[in-house]
């Protein structure tokens, strides 16, 4: 995700007002014009999503006003920023349409254990702010359900083990893995379309810097 660095102030941003303007060709990039929150002025405030996570759910939202954004916006020239991916976007009834969350820590998560992930990286934890950041969803977490090490996907160790973005639908406990995507999810009545690109735990580094553990997902309403 991103923002326009040069026309927002930096650091979080709860519940800006925005209105979706356009999806560029490849729906890589939301386009929306917000209040400025010093000047209330219009500035532009671009939203990048990684390339082939939208479907069609999206589309419609271009001409849609009165949204609530929340985010991140990094120093221009930040690099590494573990919370810039964190974002929360409401329609005027605050109604979910999507939520994103990017995160890596540097210790593995025991079987049996977990992450909280139901509150932005930039929110207090326990802070009603984090508490209903990603409502209707609650008890967001990263679960290690004990799947068996495979061979690395990515670079920074020999293996890897996989793990689960697990929370509450409207028919019980969802566990959606690395890599894998569960459409149409009911969850407080309204269908949403969960992607989770990273959700595992490195085996022996055979990097010195690399984050053990990394979950990135991408939430959607479904049709919105």
């Amino acid at each position: 995700m991103l923002t326009n660095p040069g026309e927002w102030p930096e650091g979080a941003t709860l519940d800006a007002v925005c209105d979706a303007v356009t999806l560029d060709e490849g729906r890589e990039i939301l386009y929306l014009t917000c209040a400025h929150p010093e000047t209330r002025s219009a500035a532009e405030v671009r939203v990048r999503f990684s390339a082939g996570s939208l479907g069609a759910q999206l589309d419609d939202l271009p001409g849609t006003s009165g949204l609530q954004v929340s985010f991140w916006n990094p120093p221009a020239g930040s690099i590494n920023c573990g919370s810039c991916s964190d974002l929360s976007i409401r329609d005027a009834a605050d109604e979910l349409i999507v939520l994103s969350f990017a995160r890596w820590w540097f210790e593995t998560v025991p079987e049996g254990g977990g992450l909280d992930v139901k509150g932005a990286g930039w929110l207090e934890p326990g802070s009603p702010e984090y508490e209903t950041w990603s409502e209707p969803f609650d008890d967001i977490r990263i679960r290690n359900v004990g799947c068996a090490p495979r061979a690395s996907l990515r670079p920074g160790s020999e293996t890897e083990t996989p793990l689960a973005f697990e929370f509450v639908g409207d028919a019980g406990v969802v566990a959606v893995y690395d890599r894998n995507l569960e459409a149409g999810v009911q969850v407080d009545g309204a269908q949403f379309d969960v992607n989770v690109s990273d959700a595992f735990f490195r085996g022996p580094l055979t990097c010195g810097d690399c984050a053990v553990t990394e979950g990135v997902f991408l939430i959607l309403r479904s049709g919105s």
